[in-house]
This record gives structure tokens, C-alpha cells and sequence, in this order.
């Protein structure tokens, strides 16, 4: 009994509520008049209670995708007549950000 009211006590300290509970059962068979022991077989049981609660309560987590992870470059248009910076293009014709591009926004933005 003293072994497993003292493992019990130990997952219920370490927030294994389900081990303790099984633990602390297993302990009431052999002496189920002990009030201390009745007093933590409620404790985990209602914890237990609180645990199943809270997951039919809790809803999915959606996973965030930053927006930059959404922009297409190659699907935005520049219009003929802009008159500001435009990105350079590498060997395969993709946009690129280079540091003169940085820079000329800068004065850009100045302005």
C-alpha cells in the first residue's frame, strides 16, 4: 500500500495525473477506510475531471504563416510609368534585392 500511495503521490506532484489515479485505485483496494487516501483518490479523480473538461473544450491550433511567406514577386505588376526603384534580376530573371536597391529606396523614401 505505502509503495503505491507514494508513487501515486509522486506523478500526482509531477502532473502525471492519469498514472497517479491508477496508482492511488490500486492503493484504496488494500485500504479504502484511509481518510488521507480517500482524501487524494478525490483530489486526482476530480483532476482528472478538470483535464477531460478542458480538452473537449479546446479547439484546434492554427498554424500562422507569416505573410511574406504568401508574397508572389513575379505576380505583381509595375506600372510603365513608375518612376521609383526596381529590384534587379538575377540569371533566371527572378526579382532580387540588392544593396543598391536598398539604397535608392532609401532616397526614395527621403524624397
Amino acid at each position: 500500500v505505502k509503495a503505491y500511495y507514494r508513487r501515486a503521490d509522486a506523478n500526482l506532484a509531477l502532473n502525471k495525473i492519469k498514472l497517479a489515479l491508477l496508482d492511488f485505485r490500486r492503493a484504496s483496494k488494500y485500504a479504502p477506510k484511509d481518510p488521507d487516501l480517500r482524501r487524494k483518490l478525490q483530489q486526482c479523480e476530480k483532476a482528472v475531471k478538470v483535464m477531460q473538461f478542458e480538452k473537449a473544450l479546446a479547439t484546434p491550433q492554427e498554424e500562422v504563416v507569416p505573410a511574406y511567406s504568401k508574397v508572389v514577386l513575379e505576380d505583381m505588376v509595375v506600372e510603365e510609368g513608375f518612376t521609383g526603384s526596381r529590384m534587379a534580376k538575377d540569371a533566371e530573371g527572378k526579382d532580387v534585392v540588392t544593396l543598391d536597391f536598398v539604397l535608392s529606396m532609401i532616397e526614395d523614401f527621403k524624397a
